[in-house]
């Protein structure tokens, strides 16, 4: 505090600093060297400071691997204005995956979820009852009898009308989905990023993670297990929006009906596929690539292992679907990719800070060493 106040003063706050090192400094050379430091922080600090904090910006994106990641993530004290950003999703027997789904974004930033359990078989609603008693903000939006198959516009629209008057943003998106950071577009938190724009809307582009060719459903988080991706195509989004300005939200990626808006925002709100940030060209290791030109992006878990991908009743599209999951195995090995994904420093803390959260709901993780490659 004191090199920034004499930044702005600087002449005077020298002849104060003299005079006060001269009344109680014994030694001249103590004088000169004291002199000769702060002279150098008023000069320097401010520059050194801001070249620090941008340093990893513009650089090749598999260079911000080898940054401090404490500092990448945490860059300093964030404003303490908060907006209430809330989840709505619809899960079908996801025991496995929704604490893990609930604490990361808990951490992302956002508030409150709401929750539809679509006639789950394998103790899904009563892990949904136990988060919520341990976090208010889990809901639980379903209430018996279960109604197999509901549409999507009965599902959507009953999250939607539950969280409407307690939400200032809202977003519909899958327990397979995780929102994630460019940290060399953006540094600080979705709410920031949000009140930082004044966003009418925004669209999040899905990013396809692989399965690594695990057989096994592993025991460790999904966010940590799954370490390769697709190349990124920017063919898929879902829609983050200000809930004021929606009527209607039936649709898995959008919200239905809006309030009257200019024809071009309500023209890219009503296109699912098309992002309104243009994707950007990178570097990552040298080679060119193609990545999503906003901040924020979903990774998107699709396939996960064989044993998952076999017995889930919900798969991945164009795979032959039964009640019992899809068999497909051809698809399967096809989403087994060996590109290193985007955003790997920010998953890999996400998932230490996750292990962390889960402990409020009674898991226990073993902290595993940061591992980037």
């Amino acid at each position: 505090s004191f090199v920034r106040s004499c930044r702005l003063q600087r002449s005077d706050c020298a002849m104060k600093t003299v005079v006060a090192l001269t009344n109680h400094a014994t030694k001249p050379r103590i004088v000169c060297a004291a002199l000769a430091i702060i002279f150098i922080g008023i000069i320097f600090g401010g520059r050194l400071a801001r070249s620090l904090q941008w340093s990893f910006r513009g650089k090749d994106l598999a260079e911000l691997d080898t940054e401090d990641v404490d500092a990448l993530l945490n860059p300093g004290q964030d404003f303490d204005f908060q907006r209430v950003i809330c989840a709505l999703t619809r899960v079908r027997n996801e025991k496995d995956a929704i604490a893990e789904w609930v604490a990361y974004h808990n951490i992302v930033g956002f508030s409150q979820f709401y929750i539809y359990d679509d006639c789950s078989t394998d103790g899904t609603g009563e892990l949904l009852k136990k988060l919520s008693s341990v976090n208010r903000n889990v809901k639980v939006v379903s209430k018996p009898p279960c109604k197999p198959r509901a549409s999507d516009a009965a599902i959507y629209g009953s999250l939607f009308e539950e969280a409407k008057h307690h939400c200032q943003y809202l977003m519909v998106f899958g327990v397979s989905e995780f929102v994630t950071r460019q940290s060399d577009l953006y540094e600080q938190s979705l709410a920031r990023y949000l009140h930082d724009t004044e966003a009418v809307f925004m669209k999040m582009m899905l990013y396809t993670m692989g399965n690594d060719g695990r057989q096994a459903k592993p025991e460790g988080l999904v966010t940590e297990s799954y370490l390769h991706a697709a190349p990124y195509l920017g063919s898929q989004s879902r829609t983050m929006m200000a809930s004021k300005n929606v009527l209607e939200w039936g649709d898995a990626y959008r919200p239905t009906r809006t309030r009257s808006l200019s024809h071009e925002t309500t023209f890219m709100i009503k296109k699912p596929y098309d992002n309104i940030h243009p994707d950007r060209e990178a570097l990552f290791r040298g080679n060119p690539i193609t990545a999503p030109g906003s901040p924020f992006f979903l990774k998107h878990y699709a396939t996960k292992s064989w044993d998952e991908y076999t017995h889930k009743g919900v798969g991945i599209q164009g795979g032959p679907g039964t009640e019992e999951g899809y068999q497909d195995h051809e698809i399967w090995v096809r989403h087994n990719y060996t590109n290193l994904p985007l955003a790997r420093v920010y998953t890999a803390v996400m998932v230490q800070k996750t292990k962390i959260e889960l402990r409020k709901y009674g898991y226990s993780h073993k902290m595993t060493p940061l591992k980037i490659d």
